[in-house]
């Protein structure tokens, strides 16, 4: 889009000069020189809007994604650090059962031992 603006300004600055180069114009020539930039200077306005439309999509779109990847981020950690806690928790149970283990141990020898 670019390299159609940069060709669309040196066209109608082609156009300028040939303008100023001719000594008389028909009037139907000037007619159709003036139309020919009429038409040139709206193609080169809806090509600096449209380039403008893109440059703000183009902006839009990347600040969505860097939202996007701070929340993945954010939701990373946080199931890292859920994954800890349940580590953590897991831990705990096995000791838990660990200790249940050897107090039935215990208490059967002792209840044996009552025998």
């Amino acid at each position: 889009t670019l390299g159609r603006i940069v060709g669309l300004e040196r066209h109608a600055k082609e156009v300028e000069d040939y303008h100023r180069s001719c000594v008389v114009f028909t009037p139907e020539e000037k007619a159709a020189l003036d139309s020919h930039l009429k038409i040139l200077g709206t193609n080169h306005d809806k090509t600096s809007k449209d380039l403008q439309a893109i440059k703000f999509a183009h902006h839009k779109h990347t600040n969505e994604l860097e939202a996007m990847r701070s929340d993945h981020q954010t939701t990373a950690q946080e199931a890292a650090a859920a994954h800890a806690k349940l580590e953590h928790l897991h831990g705990r149970l096995s000791g838990c059962e660990e200790v249940g283990k050897k107090s039935l141990d215990v208490h059967s020898i002792l209840k044996g031992h009552k025998e």
